[in-house]
């Protein structure tokens, strides 16, 4: 007995995987683990726009907030940075949290009334900044 016919097939019939095959697997591999990795980097830095986007509005709605309890109703328009200048009424909020590096944050009174009025109505803005670019800009009113 020969090793012409091994399980009724003859010796001729085997065939390997042609390079054409294997190059078209590659390729389409290839595709396929690009879109992946795209994919991914694309998702990381969404996390990182959202992750950055809802630390600035929470800032945004602290100094809001700060603001709003201050009991700071000068007749004229007014505005501090931090970190850096404090306001006028409380030296001591000169900074923000040390977890948020890289963040600045402007609020500014705008007096809409006039001295005379007897109601005082304000126009208060808060900018938060990331690393030098305005990531949310809010505006509000009070009245005193």
């Amino acid at each position: 007995m020969g090793d012409e016919y091994v399980v009724g097939l003859k010796h001729s019939d085997y065939r390997g995987v042609s390079l054409t095959e294997t190059l078209v697997a590659l390729a389409i591999l290839a595709i396929i683990t690009a879109a992946l990795v795209g994919g991914l980097f694309v998702s990381i830095k969404g996390n990182e726009v959202a992750r950055t986007r809802i630390s600035a509005e929470g800032l945004a709605r602290y100094e809001l907030e700060y603001v709003k309890h201050s009991n700071n109703w000068s007749p004229t328009s007014w505005s501090y940075t931090l970190p850096g200048t404090a306001p006028s009424w409380d030296a001591a909020h000169n900074s923000i949290p040390a977890t948020y590096s890289g963040y600045s944050v402007t609020v500014t009174a705008t007096q809409l009334s006039s001295s005379s009025d007897t109601t005082i109505l304000q126009k208060i803005t808060v900018s938060v900044s990331y690393d030098g670019s305005e990531v949310i800009n809010i505006d509000t009113y009070r009245t005193q």
